[in-house]
């Protein structure tokens, strides 16, 4: 599932967070770079970072946080 940082937040207020599997831990609102984590989705793009700098995005990037064993993240600030 793909959704940004409010949705999850309201999925997991409306009593969902067993199903989504992560909660947000806290908002960044300068320089974040994206770094693609080592898991098998990634394949090659694995240590590769994307520019997410609120310079040129001027919105906060949202850190996340897996609540569940099984969530995985693809790609960490």
């Amino acid at each position: 599932m793909y959704l940004d940082a409010p949705a999850l937040g309201r999925l997991n207020e409306l009593g969902y967070a067993d199903l989504t599997g992560f909660s947000v831990a806290g908002l960044r609102e300068v320089d974040c770079l994206e770094a693609f984590t080592d898991d098998p989705l990634n394949l090659e793009f694995a240590g590769r970072q994307r520019d997410g700098r609120q310079s040129f995005w001027p919105s906060a990037a949202a850190l996340l946080e897996p609540t569940a064993e099984a969530a995985r993240l693809l790609a960490a600030w």
